[in-house]
């Protein structure tokens, strides 16, 4: 018997992902619970068979929910959403890439500064440079920035991670991942 189905793509009430990154899936034993309780509208169809005891129904590849979810419109400020998704692994200061392990975040107008921990405020920075760069802003230090740190949208960061680990998307998902028609 195989048990290890793929995951259902979850889709909004207005058929739009619920979360983009990371995006937004369910098991398929949740997708299958969720179906019989009525709780989501099956929108597309893997070609499987689950079967129960009384039950054989196609396993959901898309699914959306029958009651709207306000989506988050910020992305989480992490270290790989900044880092790595958004700087693409390059200095700010340098250009050059650098593995995650070795670039830090820095404040472009530092925190004792007044300077706060925002998407629009932090940079990439091999260790390098940051440490060169110290507690001192980047017209002070002397170290131009090479792009202006700004708020990525969440189809922009879903976008990079998609392409970047290359997965392997159901064609049932295609039309419903805006981010991948802007590549």
């Amino acid at each position: 018997m195989i048990t290890d189905f793929p995951p259902s793509l979850v889709l909004n009430a207005d058929f739009r992902p619920v979360q983009c990154l990371p995006l937004s899936t369910m098991s398929w034993q949740e997708t299958i619970h969720n179906t019989v309780a009525g709780d989501v509208s099956v929108v597309a169809e893997y070609d499987i068979d689950v079967h129960s005891q009384n039950v054989t129904m196609r396993l959901p590849s898309v699914i959306a929910l029958r009651a709207f979810v306000k989506p988050r419109l910020r992305p989480s400020l992490t270290r790989y959403n900044l880092l790595v998704l958004r700087d693409k692994s390059c200095c700010a200061y340098c250009g050059q890439r650098f593995p995650m392990d070795m670039l830090t975040y820095d404040h472009v107008v530092p925190r004792s500064h007044g300077g706060r921990t925002s998407w629009e405020n932090m940079v990439s920075a091999c260790e390098r440079c940051n440490s060169t760069k110290l507690d001192r802003t980047p017209e002070k230090a002397g170290m131009p920035l090479l792009w202006r740190p700004r708020l990525p949208s969440m189809e922009e960061l879903a976008r990079a991670d998609y392409y970047l680990r290359q997965r392997k998307i159901h064609e049932t998902w295609k039309e419903f991942l805006p981010f991948l028609e802007a590549a």
